[in-house]
């Protein structure tokens, strides 16, 4: 019996390729000269990313509308924003290292 790709399921795979773009991305940005360059950086590539990039922020949007109503969904984008907000090692802007 074949298991049955659901579109959740094809856009929760959809979302995780994309974060693990970003998360290269954000790795990429933050390697070079300074922690202050290095978020400007991050800030600046996010900005072009919303002005440029409609049809993958309305989609995000629509994944995150769809998985506050399933529990099972919810998790799965909890888990798989969550690995955005840990893995890219972004620098603590207060810290006094340059």
């Amino acid at each position: 019996m074949a298991t049955r790709v659901t579109r959740r399921d094809r856009a929760a795979a959809l979302l995780e390729q994309r974060i693990e773009e970003r998360i290269g991305q954000i790795r990429s940005l933050v390697d070079g000269p300074g922690v202050a360059a290095g978020l400007t950086a991050v800030a600046r590539q996010w900005a072009g990313v919303l002005r440029t990039d409609l049809d993958w922020t309305l989609l995000v949007i629509e994944f995150r509308v769809h998985a506050a109503r399933d529990p099972v969904l919810a998790a799965r984008f909890a888990e798989l924003h969550g690995r955005l907000l840990r893995e890219p090692p972004i620098p603590d802007a207060t810290s006094s290292t340059p």
